[in-house]
């Protein structure tokens, strides 16, 4: 059977890191999984069950340094798996349960170097949708997400790669296909400003905007949200064509999608999604 590692890199990720070990461990193993811990303070890498651990110093993040670090891991570990993919620890994974059993299905029959996921915001829906609890299914707790271009990621690699600077490009050309990106960063008003709070006192090496938005612009990104119109279909060849068209070639020599492209409705996640994780 084809063997896969997943890898993410945390820092104080307490509500994030139990759901990443939760999905990963069912999809592809614990036993498989690789946590990046760069000196969490907080108690949430002290138990990790089977997962690896890499203890990794406290110094100002870099967000060019940890690209280079997890590409390298990632290239290095290739030679003991088949497949390696990263994410960050609000990011899971999943090949669409309509064709696929789980990831190890979908990577069998991966054909190409990489493998690219289509990315979906999962937005708390204000008006409809109460408190997320961590300990229970994520998509039984929250129905709607956005298809955002900067989350379309390829991340599942089977050759060596270079990943550039938040993992948003990368040295093997994109192929998109059945594969779905959920990025919970907005899965809950009360845990996304509990986790600016972290990010805010980081010390950066580079300017990282994404990290220092203030608690005004978020909560009006959920305002926004859940006044949005409701589409029922999620049918992403529409944006994948898309995204095809904006793909570039780097300074550096790798595959981004340029530009900054987002469904203008609250896409309702089918059914068959909403006991993966």
């Amino acid at each position: 059977m084809i063997r896969i590692c997943a890898i993410t890199n945390v820092y104080n990720e307490s509500f994030n890191l139990p759901i990443w070990r939760r999905h990963y461990g069912a999809q592809i193993g614990e036993q498989n999984c690789i946590v990046v811990d760069n000196g969490t303070d907080d108690g949430s890498t002290l138990q990790l069950g089977l997962c690896g651990r890499v203890n990794m110093p406290r110094t100002p993040f870099s967000d060019h340094q940890r690209a280079k670090f997890i590409s390298e891991l990632a290239t290095s570990l290739l030679s003991t798996y088949d497949v390696v993919l990263y994410t960050d620890c609000d990011e899971l994974l999943v090949a669409d349960p309509a064709k696929f059993a789980n990831l190890i299905e979908f990577c069998e029959t991966l054909k190409t170097p990489c493998a690219t996921a289509t990315g979906l915001n999962v937005v708390h829906h204000l008006d409809h949708e109460g408190a997320i609890d961590g300990t229970r299914g994520i998509l039984q707790q929250r129905a709607f997400v956005q298809f955002v271009s900067p989350m379309c990621k390829s991340l599942i690699v089977r050759e060596a790669v270079s990943w550039g600077d938040g993992f948003h490009s990368c040295s093997l050309p994109p192929a998109l296909g059945d594969l779905f990106l959920f990025h919970l960063r907005w899965v809950d008003l009360g845990e996304c400003l509990r986790r600016l709070t972290i990010t805010q006192k980081i010390q950066f090496a580079q300017r990282a905007h994404h990290h220092h938005g203030s608690f005004k612009q978020y909560i009006k990104y959920f305002e926004d949200f859940s006044r949005r119109v409701v589409e029922d279909q999620l049918s992403m060849e529409m944006y994948q064509q898309q995204l095809l068209n904006m793909s570039k070639v780097d300074a550096g020599g790798r595959y981004l999608f340029e530009g900054d492209l987002r469904s203008d409705a609250a896409i309702r996640i089918p059914a068959r999604f909403r006991d993966i994780f």
